[in-house]
């Protein structure tokens, strides 16, 4: 029986996917109270729990709704509405969660939208189902509304329940952003079990201490048309060393840059883990003498793979869209091609009209505005 979380304090590695979630949402909230296009969105934890471990630190669903209420005068000016969906398979948590939101609602009165003990913006429906069950209800439902755009939290207990066909209904959902926990160190302790859920061959290694494979897998079962994407971040446990972790995913590359934006800056080394994930002893706050040492080996990739891919001439949204799912930020990106072009190796033409010097758009809001060429051997003196 899965062990509750709810009943003691959390620990280190819990409350750093709970500030993941946290610093995600506030990026997420950005966009949609601005998306003129939308009228309502949904939010959904389907492993709520009780919403608070034993000292009171919020979990999940207070998280959720605590920055849903942050944006609530926000959402009334631009006539949008939210809907929320807490579940959890034990009643007696679903209880004491209605009473923890009750609470948090009662810090409302003095919002404009608050009537009659409630909100006219919010709407929270409490369920107390089995997750396949509750998923494929709201799947269904989720499939007959026209764009519907969502934010699903899936704190899973081990990975059954995100398996293969669970995934593939996720990856299938066009505005949806998914968040789901994985416990990577279980597939030495249950490898059949993981076997079973996800499909793995028999010739298929997986190590506990990285979560980026498990990560990868994911992705090697999105379909090749598929515009859905995933990114990891690798957490160790303070305690016991475990390693497990969050994969994010995403129809929409600017969802993709949200969740990286967080992760770097919790991790500057790699964007992906609380941890030495490659093993590399690079110290930010103590630097080696020469600044080769220093630099991590996923950047030293990231660049000979951005030179290599400019070796063909690329506009700025497909190295946009190449820098993302590298799992870096544009900011990497305009670092290399600045040094780059600093070298006299870099061709940026213009497509439509004019263009800043040194400028090379790698953002979601432009559209097609330069092609970007890497010439290797050019010696172009300016």
């Amino acid at each position: 029986m899965p062990k509750d979380i709810n009943s003691e304090e959390y620990d280190a590695g819990t409350k750093l996917k709970l500030d993941i979630l946290s610093k995600f949402l506030v990026e997420w909230f950005q966009v949609m109270v601005n998306a003129d296009f939308l009228q309502t969105i949904y939010l959904y934890d389907f492993f709520a729990g009780s919403g608070t471990d034993s000292t009171g630190y919020p979990g999940s669903p207070l998280v959720m709704l605590t920055h849903l209420t942050k944006n609530c005068s926000k959402l009334l000016e631009k006539k949008k509405t939210a809907e929320l969906v807490f579940n959890d398979n034990a009643a007696e948590k679903i209880d004491k969660l209605k009473i923890k939101c009750s609470k948090l609602f009662k810090n409302c009165m003095d919002y404009p939208c608050f009537f009659n003990n409630g909100c006219s913006i919010i709407s929270v429906k409490f369920e107390c189902k089995d997750f396949k069950d509750l998923f494929s209800e709201e799947y269904k439902k989720l499939q007959s509304i026209t764009n519907p755009y969502c934010f699903m939290f899936i704190d899973q207990y081990g990975v059954k329940e995100v398996d293969r066909s669970t995934f593939s209904m996720l990856s299938s959902l066009k505005h949806t952003d998914i968040l789901f926990f994985t416990a990577t160190a279980y597939t030495k302790r249950f490898p059949k079990s993981f076997q079973k859920h996800l499909n793995f061959g028999d010739d298929f290694e997986l190590s506990e201490k990285n979560h980026r494979e498990l990560c990868n897998h994911y992705a090697s079962l999105i379909p090749e048309n598929s515009e859905f994407h995933v990114a990891p971040f690798s957490i160790k446990k303070e305690d016991t060393g475990m390693i497990c972790g969050l994969i994010f995913g995403s129809n929409n590359l600017y969802g993709i840059e949200k969740f990286l934006l967080v992760a770097w800056n919790i991790d500057s080394q790699t964007g992906e883990a609380n941890y030495d994930i490659d093993d590399e002893g690079i110290k930010p706050d103590a630097p080696s003498l020469f600044e080769e040492f220093d630099k991590p080996k996923k950047l030293d990739r990231f660049e000979k793979n951005l030179k290599e891919y400019l070796s063909v001439e690329r506009t700025n949204k497909e190295v946009y869209g190449f820098t993302l799912l590298e799992g870096f930020l544009p900011t990497h990106a305009n670092q290399i091609l600045e040094g780059i072009e600093n070298d006299n190796h870099l061709i940026v033409r213009p497509i439509n009209g004019e263009t800043r010097k040194k400028a090379y758009y790698i953002n979601h809001k432009d559209g097609e505005r330069v092609r970007i060429l890497y010439e290797q051997h050019k010696n172009r003196m300016d």
